[in-house]
């Protein structure tokens, strides 16, 4: 297996009172169609998403990240949760020549605070933490060793 983590952490403002930002970024499956390399793929009767992470590498090795993730909001608190989930079903790894496919774990912490611009406007200011860790299937030797020939061999057999 590879194990690889990834971490981003970033902050904007969002031209919204407090509410308006809380209940739009609360709808995370729809949010999650508006970001780049990422996919819903399914989601249980309870409420967990499956969550896919979609990647080309070196113009040709396709990556796939499949993450289980449960959405917590917490108005009090203006926090959302995006945290992850095992109970669904199980996600075979697999590498080939091109692509990996495999199972991967997600986190998000986003916070909300009011504010004004310069303006007298209402804005929210959103802070989010994400954290990737995927697990990656190593994938098989270029030609493999073989009696009848390579690579042709291979792949034909």
């Amino acid at each position: 297996m590879i194990k690889l983590a990834g971490e981003a952490s970033r902050t904007f403002q969002f031209p919204a009172n407090l509410e308006t930002t809380i209940t739009y970024f609360a709808d995370v499956p729809r949010l999650i169609g508006l970001l780049p390399h990422m996919s819903l793929v399914g989601y249980a009767e309870n409420g967990d998403l499956r969550v896919r992470f979609s990647s080309t590498e070196l113009s040709s090795y396709h990556i796939n990240v499949m993450c289980d993730v449960r959405v917590n909001l917490e108005r009090e608190n203006k926090a959302l949760f995006i945290v992850p989930v095992d109970n669904l079903p199980a996600i075979h790894p697999e590498a080939t020549l091109s692509s990996t496919t495999a199972r991967g774990y997600i986190a998000i912490d986003v916070f909300f605070e009011e504010g004004e611009d310069g303006a007298g406007e209402s804005i929210t200011l959103v802070r989010y933490n994400l954290k990737m860790r995927p697990w990656l299937k190593r994938p098989p030797p270029t030609c493999p060793p073989s009696k009848n020939g390579g690579l042709f061999a291979w792949r034909m057999g």
